[in-house]
């Protein structure tokens, strides 16, 4: 069962320090239209240009930096591979955490790097929205709260929240896969992503491929943790993917997609010297009895329960 709790309060952290950061209020049906919303139900994806600034995107740089800086990223070292059919307890256990993945193929035999430190990581995952100060600001913006109420969403939760790498050589393919395949509600499947580009996402540094429409098949496929809680099994079958109708999604640095968690996507090795460095939040509807699926893969720890995104965003912000 999803348990949702009204707020929660970090210590407070000012964003650059007394400047505004995001947009206005006033300016919110300029930066997501009807035209996203037609194309979100359509296409099962949007394009919303210009959403952060340069300055924005260096600061997200910058703190996850100083994340990995004020951490022992080596302290337990977990390998991510997508599409994997087992990830452990290790993998499992970081839904309530601010934990570091590593590449697979970016240390010797002997446990040694082959690549720069920078360049090791493939993501960090799942909750700095609710641990990190920065993050946790970052994450609860009125400007997404509207664009949720715009594709219907009434009571939403922030579950989860990712820093992907994809770094210059090392950067993993990403198979062609569904959102709600791994973020499962029931009765009804209602993940939906948002994708924020921190570098230009182009074909040559494996930017994001999707196909138009295939949100309107229902995911099928679902990854559960097993009885024993230490490991991951798939049950269902996958939806066809028709990857002959995959279109690259190239993004500007600053801007961000939207994307239905039936959407099928995918991208490829980044085998280019450029990095491709993005951000990327999942929320899930809690109205109208639609509940977290108790064999997620992702659980929350009793003392972080997830949170009212409606509610958290006002406690932040000011109510809108």
């Amino acid at each position: 069962m999803l348990k949702i709790a009204k707020s929660f309060r970090l210590a407070s952290f000012s964003l650059f320090g007394k400047q505004k950061m995001f947009i206005a209020t006033s300016s919110f049906d300029k930066v997501f239209t009807e035209r996203h919303v037609k194309e979100y139900f359509e296409n099962g994806a949007t394009l919303v240009e210009n959403v952060l600034t340069e300055q924005e995107v260096d600061q997200m740089i910058a703190e996850t930096e100083r994340l990995v800086k004020q951490n022992d990223i080596f302290k337990k070292i977990v390998y991510f591979k997508s599409g994997e059919d087992s990830r452990g307890l290790d993998f499992i256990e970081t839904g309530d955490k601010i934990h570091f993945f590593f590449e697979e193929n970016v240390f010797d035999k002997n446990g040694n790097l082959t690549v720069p430190k920078e360049h090791a990581l493939n993501k960090i995952g799942h909750a700095m929205h609710d641990l990190d100060p920065f993050y946790q600001k970052f994450s609860y913006q009125p400007l997404y709260k509207y664009i949720l109420q715009q594709i219907k969403y009434q009571a939403p939760s922030l579950v989860q929240s990712m820093y992907i790498y994809k770094n210059p050589k090392v950067g993993a393919q990403v198979c062609p896969h569904t959102d709600n395949t791994y973020l499962i509600t029931e009765p009804k499947l209602s993940c939906v992503g948002f994708w924020f580009a921190l570098h230009d996402a182009t074909k040559e540094n494996g930017c994001m491929w999707g196909v138009s429409g295939s949100q309107k098949e229902s995911t099928k496929r679902f990854m559960y943790r097993n009885a024993a809680g230490d490991d991951v099994l798939y049950e269902g079958e996958e939806k066809k993917y028709e990857l002959e109708k995959a279109v690259p999604l190239e993004v500007k640095r600053g801007s961000m997609l939207v994307f239905n968690g039936d959407y099928v996507h995918y991208s490829e090795h980044n085998k280019s010297k450029y990095p491709r460095h993005a951000l990327t939040l999942h929320f899930v509807e809690t109205a109208n009895n639609i509940k977290w699926h108790s064999r997620n893969w992702l659980q929350r720890n009793p003392n972080l329960p997830f949170l009212d995104y409606n509610k958290q965003v006002e406690q932040l912000n000011g109510k809108i």
